[in-house]
């Protein structure tokens, strides 16, 4: 029988989250909504993984890097 490792992650909440981005919680909760920032709710809030604000960055990093070849 094989036991997982876990490994610790950063988590934030909505407020953390939009701390770390420069930007107002609300967008946050709208990047969320939209689905382009994948969250999870801990009772009645929202968390953030510190690795999907890094996916969040790489495809928006991506995405405006292909707007400006054009």
């Amino acid at each position: 029988m094989s036991v997982g490792v876990m490994t610790e992650e950063k988590i934030f909440t909505v407020k953390e989250a939009a701390v770390y981005l420069h930007v107002h919680w609300r967008t946050i909760l709208r990047f969320i909504k939209a689905g382009d920032l994948e969250a999870f709710y801990v009772g009645d809030e929202y968390r953030i993984t510190l690795s999907a604000i890094h996916a969040y960055i790489a495809a928006k990093s991506t995405r405006n890097k292909g707007d400006q070849e054009e």
